[in-house]
């Protein structure tokens, strides 16, 4: 939770965020067939420490929230941090090949 406080018509209101994952409870077998291939290669964004370390902050949060579980995968795609107007960070993952 997070106290923020706003202003509308020439009061101010104060208020609390909730951040919350809505995760869909239906169960589907799903399969991708692939061909022998190579997979894609996809470069990496470059970055600093400050904001590596925010990527991992974000990462390793999202298996607790359920909405990731790890796998062993030969295809990767490339990760980066957009920062927000409000100065939080939002993980954008390219997957365009």
């Amino acid at each position: 939770m997070r106290p923020c406080t706003f202003r509308s018509h020439g009061q101010l209101y104060d208020y609390v965020i909730i951040i919350k994952y809505t995760i869909a409870q239906t169960k589907l077998n799903h399969a991708i067939k692939t061909y022998p291939h190579t997979p894609p290669v996809s470069k990496l964004y470059p970055g600093n420490p400050n904001i590596h370390s925010e990527m991992r902050l974000i990462i390793n949060n999202l298996p607790d929230a359920g909405l990731v579980h790890q796998f062993q995968s030969t295809y990767v795609a490339s990760a980066f941090l957009l920062e927000k107007k409000n100065h939080s960070w939002i993980l954008v993952i390219d997957y365009k090949k």
